[in-house]
């Protein structure tokens, strides 16, 4: 009897260690699976955190991204035209897509002092060194500025674009010497205008004009002052002209006029005034003063002529009239 309570005792003190033993353990277990549950909840977190802040990042370079395809849209947008009052239209479009503005102008320095009562922000366009204008924007934000000059200095380029390929042109077309468009462009300008004026009824006129004894000035007075004189005689004949006039060096001494929507009285009325504005005072040139003299010969469509061959034929004749019977005058073939 005492040994089974011995044994007794001996396994149900056993089985209470061990019981204890276990309760511990587990305990151990659970406290461990705790601290692993709560370290992977801790990287959860960071894993989110890391998450959103990559998506933040991804949605900043997304807008960047944006910003810089709406800029080089913009930049592709002006130098789509040559004209400057378009090119500033489509600037001022494409601003306002860009950042919000209220208004945008831009002026001149005579107006500047529209914008001074305005809240107005000024911002120069230079062209080679010359202040061409200025950018003036309204409700533009501080933190908008800086595109704001990013985008201006891109119209700026267009402004400088534009005046360089004018420059180019009117190399093109221009004589160098005496200003006066050349006789490839003149010629071409006459063969349209005188399409239009057969199609629409209009009148047109063309003025031969020759320097009167001007190779004299040459054997005479040496070709630097030949070529003043002919610069100067140019000038006069332009002084004479209409906006809607086109003056040409024919060459050598000889230029034309085309006069759109003129008959022939009013061709003869500037033929007159040519001699006189030519004759009316000496051109001095490198220390001479030379009395200098033209004679111009006068052709109209439709009297004379239906296309321009036989238009600029019947003004040379008429020029070559006009030298026979005198020089310093107009004659125009009735």
């Amino acid at each position: 009897m005492f040994c089974l309570t011995l044994i007794l005792s001996i396994i149900f003190g056993v089985g209470g260690w061990i019981i204890i033993y276990l309760l511990a353990k587990n305990k151990k277990i659970s406290a461990d699976m705790e601290f692993k549950i709560q370290e992977l909840e801790k990287t959860r977190q960071r894993m989110y955190y890391d998450l959103e802040a990559q998506r933040r990042k991804n949605r900043e370079f997304e807008k960047d991204a944006e910003k810089e395809v709406k800029l080089y849209e913009i930049i592709k947008s002006l130098t789509k035209t040559l004209d400057e009052i378009e090119m500033f239209k489509i600037f001022k479009e494409k601003l306002k897509e860009y950042i919000n503005v209220e208004d945008c102008m831009f002026i001149d320095s005579t107006e500047l002092s529209l914008t001074h009562s305005m809240e107005y922000y000024l911002f120069p366009i230079r062209v080679e060194n010359d202040i061409r204008g200025y950018l003036a924007v309204k409700g533009c934000k501080d933190e908008d500025l800086d595109v704001f000059h990013i985008l201006a200095n891109q119209f700026a380029l267009g402004m400088r674009r534009i005046k360089l390929y004018k420059a180019i042109e009117e190399m093109a077309i221009t004589d160098e010497l005496t200003g006066t468009f050349l006789r490839r462009y003149v010629l071409d300008r006459f063969f349209e205008s005188l399409l239009r004026a057969n199609k629409f009824g209009s009148p047109l006129s063309f003025l031969m004009i020759d320097v009167d004894d001007f190779k004299k000035i040459n054997d005479s007075y040496g070709h630097l002052v030949g070529d003043a004189v002919l610069k100067e005689v140019a000038s006069r004949i332009m002084s004479t002209a209409r906006e809607i006039d086109l003056v040409g060096r024919y060459g050598g001494e000889e230029f034309c006029v085309i006069l759109l929507d003129t008959d022939k009285n009013g061709a003869r009325m500037a033929a007159e005034r040519i001699c006189s504005v030519v004759s009316e005072r000496p051109i001095t040139a490198y220390n001479e003063s030379l009395s200098v003299t033209v004679s111009v010969g006068v052709a109209s469509f439709p009297e004379d002529g239906k296309d321009p061959y036989t238009i600029i034929e019947v003004a040379d004749k008429a020029l070559y009239e006009a030298k026979k019977t005198g020089k310093n005058r107009f004659v125009s073939m009735d």
